[in-house]
């Protein structure tokens, strides 16, 4: 369930630097000069990654148990585990006796050596005496926990020692019963299977067309659901138009290749269609939404022809639009009314302009009706209707209707974080050569755990297929780390925060995965150090039954002051893992010069490293590969960056100096950089 980087901690009070001046150094001093001085900390720093693989949350572990049995440190909040030990009264005053010795044998070592420490010494002595039972205190029958992580003792009365020490290492508690489990065991069919909302978009750009090469696209159900034969040759070009716009239909040209053309939409209705025809296979008692924009937005479901359209003013209220999602009856599943709903999808038509930011509450309302539910969204253009709308021209018509009215980025912002609460996953899709602002409407994805992608209009089917393939297993998930308490943890701004982090993560699909880094304290006592060292991973969870759980996960990891022998067996797949989703947690902040930073120290490491001959493997030189291929994408992100800021100066200074205020267009990131920056927030090794 979860993994470290490297199989030993290095335990050092003082970090040696690596190659300053030294003839035994194992590098060169021409290597050292381009690091930093502030980056020539120890190798093993790079290394202290722990990953969380949260799919695994989709099965129960093997030691199952109700939330009664779970015992708690009073004092650090870890969990009784499979690596704890309980004594009888007579081992723990035993122990306190042999241990109280060990500290007086070692304080009079301390005394004689550094007799300015006596202060800080008598500190830590008497911060001590507070985790110490005395005899009087301990009931006879009772068992006594020192917590591996504090050192604290906890008292356990009236348990069964054999029963209450966990197994495994991964265990899972029961903290609350689904309520439909409590109301009624058994379940109808209609209760059953999740919600699918496709929403997609209509407007008169999805007529634009691309030529089909090599047969890559199959297009019996495209032909099926037409009026127009495919097989003809010569057959002519068949053209309408909607909203100024020509849509042209599949069709072959006089020349000997019979070259083929579809359009956008027809891509879509293909990909869609499919992915209904398999639901109402495999899934029948899932629930499918279509949810199409244009001009409007309309509301297809229940093999009901008519569409519920949403227009005008209500395009622009955000809690209308929440409100018409979250009252929407679906009466009917996919099972039932599947084939209706496909022979919907393929009459639509291409039209008008793109209202996708009321389309999107609305499809993501409809979801948030059931946990565990998606919306897959995909369109060609930016949003310029309606709330949410990226044009600026209509952002300023907008802001004159209300001041009340949601700019776009506190839009996305707020239905990402709805999404999340509602554990609504959004898959965003958009078009290649296409301006869609995915910076803006990537934030769905992101905040709610779904995944963002630029494709070609041939390549929807495999890239809806992959999305569907990725189901939500849990939602409402809450990870809390907690280490031994000579270790820190870094926060997701690489800021240290003691041995304990939470982390909010909300869904969590297959393909979930987490990393984190950790350290030992510059203050830790190497003359105290254990020979391992406890790690503790707990999570919260909600089924998509509704049923409560925590899980927690525990592990050690032996210690080591020997640095090369820290770095043998890297994970350096876990490591690249790590170095992506920090630097995209940085860009998408929108401080790409700390991913930059991160760039700089990763490949000083993988420099240094490689010069280390004890260290040489296939797999060093693999991940070095993979890291170059990441490390030029990452370049041409800061270099846009770069050359935008300094756009952005040299109009400021000539405003100043001609005295006069222009009114500009604000620089937004390429749709690619966006969908790499949001991918690499997410980023697993495969």
């Amino acid at each position: 369930m979860f993994r470290l980087a490297n199989k030993k901690v290095l335990f050092k009070k003082k970090k040696k630097r690596i190659g300053v001046e030294s003839s035994k150094s194992q590098f060169t001093q021409s290597t050292v000069n381009r690091i930093p001085k502030k980056e020539e900390d120890s190798l093993v720093d790079n290394t202290n990654v722990i990953s969380v693989n949260l799919a695994l949350l989709s099965k129960h572990t093997n030691d199952v148990r109700s939330n009664d049995k779970l015992i708690t440190c009073e004092k650090c909040s870890v969990h009784l585990n499979n690596e704890s030990k309980l004594l009888t009264k007579k081992e723990y005053l035993e122990n306190k006796k042999g241990k109280k010795k060990e500290n007086e044998e070692e304080e009079e070592k301390e005394k004689e050596k550094e007799k300015e420490n006596e202060d800080s010494d008598l500190e830590e002595e008497e911060e001590s005496d507070d985790d110490v039972l005395e005899e009087e205190d301990i009931p006879e029958e009772a068992l006594i926990w020192e917590c591996e992580f504090c050192g604290s003792p906890q008292i356990l009365e009236d348990i069964d020692k054999e029963k209450i020490i966990p197994s495994e290492q991964s265990v899972d508690y029961l903290v609350k019963e689904s309520n439909k489990n409590k109301e009624n065991k058994e379940k109808t069919e209609e209760d059953e299977g999740s919600t699918v909302v496709f929403c997609i978009d209509t407007s008169g750009s999805m007529s634009v067309t691309s030529e089909i090469k090599d047969g890559k696209l199959d297009l019996s159900e495209l032909n099926k659901h037409s009026n127009q034969s495919f097989g003809g040759f010569g057959q002519q070009q068949q053209q309408q138009t909607f909203g100024g716009l020509r849509r042209r239909h599949v069709f072959q040209q006089q020349r000997p290749q019979q070259s083929q053309w579809v359009s956008r939409l027809q891509c879509l209705q293909i990909a869609v269609g499919n992915q209904i025809e398999a639901l109402s296979r495999e899934s029948p008692n899932s629930k499918v939404v279509l949810v199409t924009f244009s001009n409007k937005v309309e509301i297809h479901s229940n093999g009901v022809d008519n569409a519920l359209t949403i227009e005008g003013n209500d395009l622009d209220n955000f809690t209308t639009l929440k409100q018409i999602g979250s009252d929407y009856q679906i009466t009917q599943s996919v099972g039932k009314v599947g084939k209706t709903l496909i022979k919907k999808v393929y009459s639509l038509q291409e039209n008008g302009q793109t209202a996708l930011g009321p389309a999107a509450a609305i499809a993501s309302a409809i979801a948030g009706q059931k946990k565990g539910s998606k919306v897959i969204l995909c369109t060609d253009g930016l949003s310029n209707i309606g709330i949410g709308a990226l044009e600026e021209d209509e952002q300023e018509e907008q802001q004159q209707k209300s001041s009340e009215q949601l700019n776009p980025d506190e839009f996305y912002d707020e239905l990402s974080e709805y999404c999340s609460e509602k554990g609504v996953v959004v898959d965003v899709i958009t078009l290649e050569d296409t301006d869609c602002r995915v910076d803006q409407i990537g934030k769905l994805s992101d905040r709610s755990s779904g995944t963002v992608d630029i494709v070609k209009p041939l390549e929807l089917t495999t890239r809806f297929k992959n999305i569907m393939s990725n189901p939500v297993v849990a939602t409402s998930v809450l990870i809390e780390i907690l280490l031994h308490k000579e270790l820190y943890i870094l926060n997701e701004d690489d800021r240290k925060v003691g041995s304990r982090l939470e982390k909010d993560v909300g869904n969590v699909t297959q393909e979930t995965e987490l990393s984190f880094n950790y350290g030992v304290k510059e203050d830790a006592d190497e003359a105290d150090r254990p020979d391992e060292v406890p790690f503790q991973v707990k999570i919260n969870y909600t089924k998509l039954d509704g049923s409560q759980w925590l899980r927690t996960l525990t592990q050690r990891l032996k210690i080591t002051d020997d640095e090369v022998e820290a770095l043998n067996d890297i994970d350096y797949g876990l490591m690249n893992q790590n170095f992506m989703q920090r630097a995209g947690r940085h860009a998408k902040k929108g401080v790409v010069k700390e991913s930059a930073k991160l760039m700089k120290q990763q490949k000083a490491w993988y420099s240094r490293v490689s010069q280390m001959e004890k260290l040489q493997s296939t797999n060093l030189t693999k991940n070095m590969e993979e890291f170059k291929q990441q490390e030029n994408m990452w370049n041409e992100v800061i270099e846009d960056e770069d050359m935008s800021s300094e756009e952005e100066m040299e109009n400021e200074k000539k405003d100043k100096k001609e005295k006069k205020k222009v009114q500009r267009k604000k620089h937004h990131r390429k749709d690619k950089h966006s969908k790499f920056i949001f991918s690499s927030s997410k980023y697993t090794k495969k």
